[in-house]
C-alpha cells in the first residue's frame, strides 16, 4: 500500500506528496483511485513509461471529474537512500521541479522580481522532503 506523506505550502494554500519506492503500477493506481489522471494531453503511453526509468521525477495530474480542483502534485522517487548522492540530488532537482510548477499555477512567473519566492519555495521543498525521508 502506498502511503505518500505531504508537504504543506501554506502560504500558496497547496500540498505537495512525495512518493518513495512504489511501483509505477502502484503509483497509477493511486492516482487514480484518488480521481485524478496521469496522463496529461500531450502526453503519450511512452512517455509515462520512460518516467518509470528514471531516478525520480515531478508531476502534476489533472482531476478528472472536477476541473476546478487543484491538481495532485508529487515527486516519485524509485527509493532514497540519503548516502546516495544520486538519490539526494535527484530530490533537489525534482524540488526545482515543483517550485516552478506551484508558482506558476498561482501565477508567479519565474523573473527578477520572483526568483527569490522561487528560490524559498524550492529550498523549503528539498528540506521538508529530505527530513521526512530521513526519518
Amino acid at each position: 500500500m502506498i502511503r505518500p506523506f505531504k508537504i504543506p505550502i501554506k502560504i500558496y494554500e497547496k500540498e505537495l506528496f512525495i512518493f518513495n519506492g512504489p511501483t509505477e503500477e502502484e503509483l497509477l493506481k493511486y492516482i487514480k483511485a484518488k480521481g485524478y489522471s496521469f496522463k496529461e494531453k500531450d502526453t503519450t503511453q511512452a512517455d509515462v513509461e520512460l518516467l518509470f526509468t528514471c531516478q525520480g521525477f515531478y508531476f502534476a495530474s489533472e482531476h478528472t471529474t472536477n476541473k476546478n480542483k487543484s491538481p495532485l502534485r508529487g515527486i516519485w522517487l524509485r527509493g532514497y537512500d540519503k548516502k546516495n548522492l544520486a538519490h539526494v540530488r535527484t530530490l533537489m532537482h525534482e524540488s526545482v521541479h515543483a517550485a516552478i510548477d506551484l508558482l506558476r499555477y498561482t501565477g508567479h512567473e519565474l523573473n527578477e522580481g520572483s526568483e527569490e519566492a522561487y528560490a524559498y519555495l524550492a529550498e523549503y521543498l528539498y528540506f521538508e522532503a529530505k527530513e521526512k525521508l530521513e526519518k
